[in-house]
């Protein structure tokens, strides 16, 4: 098994992990705008997975199975960002959705810059990073204070850098 494939199989197993942990924020939240986030991002994850997986064999699915190990340590910040949303906890909410969203990012770049990447997983890489970035925009746009929209993490990030 070619690097790449090992890669985009994690890519998919992450994807598909994290569009079902998206979609599990949904159904807890309370918040209308937070539930419309989560469930934008799931759906992206989702398209992402499906999307990969075209890309690879079809025995993929048999040694998806074994990566959950693997990516375990995801369990730990979704677990955090559960724990955030039954307390209300908007700005950490918006902190683990956006460093969940850089991580993948992160991910991709090692394919990209990957020795043996086809034209298509190359291509599709880059799509994906694109879609990333827009949830990235998205998730900084985001109210984090309820009952404000002045307020959000860009805004906030830059008020502290200036």
């Amino acid at each position: 098994m070619s690097d790449q494939n090992l890669q985009l199989k994690k890519l998919v197993k992450f994807h598909q992990d994290s569009a079902g942990y998206y979609y599990a924020c949904a159904n807890i939240t309370t918040e209308d705008d937070l539930r419309e986030l989560f469930k934008s991002l799931a759906e992206g994850r989702s398209q992402m997975a499906v999307s990969l997986k075209s890309l690879l064999s079809e025995e993929v699915d048999k040694e998806l199975w074994m990566l959950r190990n693997v990516l375990s340590y995801l369990q730990q910040g979704w677990r955090n960002m559960k724990l955030a949303l039954i307390a209300n906890n908007r700005p950490e909410i918006l902190r683990h959705c956006l460093k969940n969203e850089h991580e993948v990012l992160g991910n991709y770049e090692q394919i990209i810059y990957g020795e043996e990447e086809s034209d298509e997983v190359f291509r599709q890489s880059i799509y994906h990073q694109q879609l990333l970035k827009m949830s990235i925009e998205r998730i900084l746009s985001t109210p984090y204070v309820k009952f404000s929209r002045q307020k959000n993490l860009r805004t906030d990030l830059m008020a502290k850098a200036a």
